[in-house]
């Protein structure tokens, strides 16, 4: 599996339920093995906003239809100010 070290990966996955429309972002993914069912864990990325900034999270990799990697936080940042998706509504915009 490809190494996601200092990086941010925003995941899709099948049947999102509605907090999980927008992507599930994590930082420094990995795979990870839990009772026989392979995850990839991570941290969730720093934003002021999140209640869930900084928290350890993980996503089924075997639900994950699609994904979008940026190379850093910064660019995470960047991009999603410059230019959020539509089905953002501004909720994952770092403040001004």
């Amino acid at each position: 599996m490809t190494s996601w070290q200092d990086k941010i990966v925003v995941f899709y996955v099948k049947e999102p339920g509605p907090t999980a429309q927008a992507g599930i972002a994590l930082k420094d993914p990995r795979p990870q093995e839990r009772d026989g069912v392979l995850f990839l864990s991570g941290s969730v990325p720093v934003h002021p906003s999140d209640w869930a900034s900084g928290l350890e999270a993980g996503v089924r990799w075997s639900e994950v239809i699609h994904y979008v990697v940026f190379n850093s936080q910064r660019e995470y940042d960047e991009r999603i100010t410059e230019a959020p998706p539509a089905w953002d509504s501004g909720r994952n915009r770092p403040p001004s």
